[in-house]
């Protein structure tokens, strides 16, 4: 997503929204610090880091508080939620 974020096509293009996330590869007693030092906030969507067609890594988790940041399971990506109002579309880089 920091590609598509670096590229700014909200300026010609409409509006485009990138969310902001986080990467957590281990430890997961520090991500609530480490969610307040990137400045996410609550809720947050929690995916899997692996994306590889298994059916772990389609599994997303809502934290809604820092107490459901403690039951996560790293690695993780944790995203900000946005509500989209049920339209999405994904953009894909490749190269």
């Amino acid at each position: 997503l920091q590609c598509v974020a670096d590229m700014n096509l909200s300026d010609s293009y409409g509006r485009v929204g990138v969310p902001k996330q986080l990467v957590i590869k281990r430890d997961a007693s520090s991500i609530p610090e480490a969610v307040n030092k990137a400045g996410l906030r609550l809720p947050l969507v929690a995916k899997p880091l692996v994306a590889d067609g298994s059916a772990k890594s389609h599994e997303l988790s809502l934290a809604y508080d820092q107490h459901a940041l403690l039951k996560l399971e790293p690695p993780l990506v944790l995203q900000e939620f946005v509500n989209h109002g049920g339209v999405l579309f994904k953009v894909y880089i490749v190269g």
